[in-house]
């Protein structure tokens, strides 16, 4: 689906107010909530209500051609329609990645190389994805858009040794173990 439950939006928000970003990639834009969310947190806060003002560049990788509109294409300054492993040699060197709700949709060893690969070109990245067995899914919806299968089962126990894991949450959510919320730093400096 192109939205999420909203139980991980404020304390991304704060995130992503702390980071104070430049240069946002929005992985999965979905119906573009992450993205108007940045606008309004970022660029009208600063009293920058109109487009010719925006400042801070966000674009987007959205492999469903159907979800992008009107909408989305008035609040990113790219979209590409395809998938994050077509674009990842060119996902570099954003302030912000955010990947919500994105890579339970993987397979758990390509969404591995996705997440290193991210952090490494990036300075920041904000993963956000449901605990446990999900698998589960609306039938209808996965044989329509087939990018919304869950392809992976992920637990909070997958991180704790990560190299460039700085914060994380878990959160109360409709999903049985509820979701969490990742922020990684890359400390190295990006490619």
């Amino acid at each position: 689906m192109p939205t999420a439950n909203p139980s991980n939006i404020v304390w991304v928000i704060q995130q992503i107010r702390k980071i104070n970003p430049q240069k946002i990639l929005d992985i999965g834009v979905g119906f573009g909530k992450w993205g108007f969310l940045c606008r309004d947190y970022l660029e009208s806060t600063r009293l920058r209500m109109h487009k010719k003002d925006w400042q801070v560049v966000i674009d987007g990788i959205e492999p469903c051609k159907q979800y992008i509109g009107d909408v989305q294409k008035i609040i990113y300054n790219t979209i590409h329609n395809k998938t994050v492993e077509e674009m990842l040699e060119k996902c570099i060197g954003y302030d912000l990645v955010i990947a919500n709700d994105v890579i339970e949709h993987l397979d758990k060893p390509v969404a591995w190389c996705v997440l290193n690969t991210l952090i490494k070109q990036n300075k920041w990245v904000i993963v956000t994805l449901p605990l446990g067995d999900q698998l589960a899914e609306n039938v209808d919806i996965v044989d329509e858009y087939p990018y919304e299968r869950h392809r992976s089962i992920w637990t909070l126990e997958d991180f704790k040794d990560h190299t460039y894991l700085t914060k994380h949450k878990q959160v109360l959510s409709s999903h049985a173990e509820g979701k969490i919320i990742l922020v990684f730093r890359n400390l190295k400096g990006t490619k």
